[in-house]
């Protein structure tokens, strides 16, 4: 299984040189990820406005993602959809979490300093539940973003020789 190196699955995928066991190993470590993620506690997520907003927008860019990797896939020979969706979305999903981890850590950092100068901004504006939702509209588009560029490289490199 391949954790990190985006570049290397999709020359895998692009180039055939996948199998379903593969697709069943991705599709198993997502489906692991998704259960252990169910059993943290949410935090309170601000008001119920900003909430239903947060996962109107998330629903309107998961459907926009999904469709158009479909549709990226469809014109590139229309092959191993799920497979390679399974595929691209572990690695590209592993990559989105170590960057928010990167973010959360900055903002933490940031936060720190901040709250001794500035009480109510640090905790209404930087940590509030309406800049938390926001970030988690951030990931998910760009989890899509990314992994739609994936999907369109996959495409482009059906074609090339297995040196690149």
């Amino acid at each position: 299984m391949i954790w990190f190196n985006i570049k290397e699955l999709e020359r895998k995928l692009a180039s055939n040189d996948s199998s379903d066991k593969m697709a069943y190993q991705y599709f198993l470590a997502f489906l692991i990820v998704t259960m252990a993620l169910t059993f943290f506690p949410k935090a309170a997520a601000g008001s119920s406005a900003i909430s239903i907003v947060a996962l109107l927008v998330n629903l309107v860019v998961i459907i926009w993602g999904i469709s158009k990797t479909m549709e990226i896939n469809m014109n590139g020979g229309d092959k191993d959809y799920l497979k390679r969706f399974l595929s691209l979305s572990f690695v590209t999903g592993a990559r989105v979490i170590v960057y928010m981890i990167a973010i959360s850590m900055i903002l933490k950092t940031f936060g720190s300093f901040a709250e001794q100068f500035f009480p109510a901004f640090a905790e209404g504006m930087l940590f509030g539940g309406s800049a938390k939702l926001v970030l988690s509209i951030v990931a998910s588009f760009g989890f899509f973003s990314m992994l739609i560029n994936s999907f369109k490289r996959v495409n482009e490199n059906q074609m090339l020789p297995e040196s690149i």
